[in-house]
């Protein structure tokens, strides 16, 4: 997958090996956050996951791990999902997603990722759709090609 942040391209893929260092990297930046907020329930520095124990996630194909790698290959960001599947039953419909477990981005990163977060928001909140943050995205974005397209004189 790719993201083009101001212009730039930034391919998301699958976490590998390579990358544990930088996922204990950042997972150590979350615990500090909480750390510094409620001393009294989290240690720090500490990570909620061991080398040993990401290096098996990394393995299980139906809970993937995405990584953002900056152009030095250092990871910026990455997200932890969880296949999950809920059954037909009377109450509700079957349907299968992919849940999003951990996500953390670089803390250089976070007012970018905060404003892009905030706009998905938003916009989902002013067309009346709750919170639904795939669909705030999606519009989200269609607004700036649609913006740019008429800023070019192409629409």
């Amino acid at each position: 997958h790719t993201l083009s942040p101001g212009g730039n391209t930034m391919k998301v893929r699958r976490a590998e090996a390579k990358d544990i260092d930088d996922i204990l990297r950042l997972l150590t930046q979350v615990n500090m956050i909480h750390h510094t907020i409620r001393p009294d329930l989290f240690k720090g520095p500490a990570t909620k996951y061991s080398r040993k124990e990401l290096e098996e996630k990394i393995r299980i194909d139906q809970n993937p791990i995405f990584v953002l790698p900056g152009d030095d290959g250092r990871i910026l960001g990455y997200i932890f999902c969880e296949a999950q599947e809920v059954k037909e039953s009377p109450l509700r419909t079957h349907i299968r997603t992919l849940y999003i477990d951990d996500l953390c981005v670089d803390e250089k990163l976070r007012g970018i990722m905060n404003n892009i977060y905030r706009q998905c928001v938003d916009t989902a909140s002013e067309l009346g759709l709750g919170y639904d943050l795939v669909a705030g995205a999606n519009i989200a974005g269609f607004k700036k090609v649609a913006n740019a397209m008429m800023e070019q004189g192409l629409f």
